[in-house]
């Protein structure tokens, strides 16, 4: 599944945003850029199954940028998720 998901951002790459993107930052080799903007990945995040985003959390290291911004997307994503629930039990309890 990893390299599907991998597939898709490739698909998703703008060359000119990756090479100006590396410019900004300059300990991170070009080779390492895909080169996507942020809106939309953010927009790639959700359409992907749950699946694919469990699987995706698991595997790592990850070998570009994005796959690491993506995963950290993912990882504030289902950390939100957990902060929900917990309000809403609180809110059950009276607590708030």
């Amino acid at each position: 599944m990893m390299d599907n998901i991998k597939k898709k951002l490739f698909r998703l790459q703008d060359v000119c945003y990756g090479d100006f993107h590396s410019k900004l930052m300059p300990n991170i080799a070009r080779e390492k850029i895909i080169g996507i903007r942020v809106p939309v990945l953010r927009r790639f995040v959700k359409d992907l199954s749950e699946a694919e985003k469990e699987d995706f959390l698991q595997q790592l290291p990850h070998n570009y940028y994005e796959e690491n911004n993506l995963h950290g997307q993912q990882g504030l994503w289902k950390m939100y998720r957990r902060i929900g629930k917990i309000f809403a039990l609180y809110r059950q309890l009276g607590h708030l």
